[in-house]
């Protein structure tokens, strides 16, 4: 009975150290979540404002190549047409002087 006794309380006496550790996980206090919540809602604007960057970047590009190849159509299309005014345009007529 005496053993029985002892076991126990060994028993008990071991268990509570790991008893007491398994229950130590810290729980973030209010303050804590708040800045965390704070530190997400600053990296997520980050994020967003440089995809915005990258996005308008793209666009520009867009924007740039588009202007570029309209300018080399309306060069070309004027070319056409002068050549075309060349071509069609008799020459003036030779004043004779009597």
């Amino acid at each position: 009975m005496k053993t029985r006794l002892i076991s126990l309380s060994l028993c008990a006496l071991f268990s509570l150290p790991l008893t007491t550790q398994a229950n130590t996980t810290k729980v973030p206090s209010t303050q804590q979540r708040l800045e965390n919540g704070i530190t997400s809602q600053r990296k997520l604007e980050q994020n967003m404002q440089q995809s915005q960057q990258l996005q308008q970047q793209r666009l520009n590009q867009q924007l740039q190549q588009r202007n570029s190849q309209l300018q080399q159509q309306r060069q070309q299309q004027l070319q056409r047409d002068r050549q075309r005014t060349q071509q069609t345009t008799p020459p003036p007529p030779i004043k004779q002087t009597p």
